[in-house]
């Protein structure tokens, strides 16, 4: 939920922030990219390693099914970032994002309230 709040919080505020900052130098614009990047990208590494812990709780045999959906999303998401950013801006990916980030909490949430059933 966290990174899909300070994904959509990056929709609004990063465009400013990148139109504020195209004088400075690129050392300081380096420093902003790490502040703004920094923390979401953290916060980003959590949710794989913590549901292979869940699926090895679980269900073990779904781990390679996890490492290969893993692998395909991460590199078809890579691609059509890039052509929807180009084509459609980038607030457009953030709220793609955003939104995907929402379903992939709805259904983990969706997965312990009836997977124990």
């Amino acid at each position: 939920l966290l990174i899909a709040l300070i994904i959509l919080l990056y929709s609004y505020i990063l465009t400013p922030v990148f139109q504020y900052t195209l004088t400075y130098s690129n050392l300081l614009k380096l420093i902003f990219l790490i502040i703004f990047i920094g923390p979401l990208a953290y916060l980003m590494g959590f949710p794989f390693p913590v549901a292979l812990k869940f699926l090895n709780d679980k269900s073990e045999k779904s781990i390679p099914w996890a490492w290969g959906i893993n692998g395909y999303f991460s590199v078809i998401s890579v691609v059509l970032a890039t052509i929807l950013s180009v084509e459609l801006g980038f607030n457009t990916v953030f709220i793609f994002a955003f939104t995907f980030y929402l379903a992939a909490l709805a259904a983990m949430l969706n997965y312990n309230y009836l997977g124990d059933r």
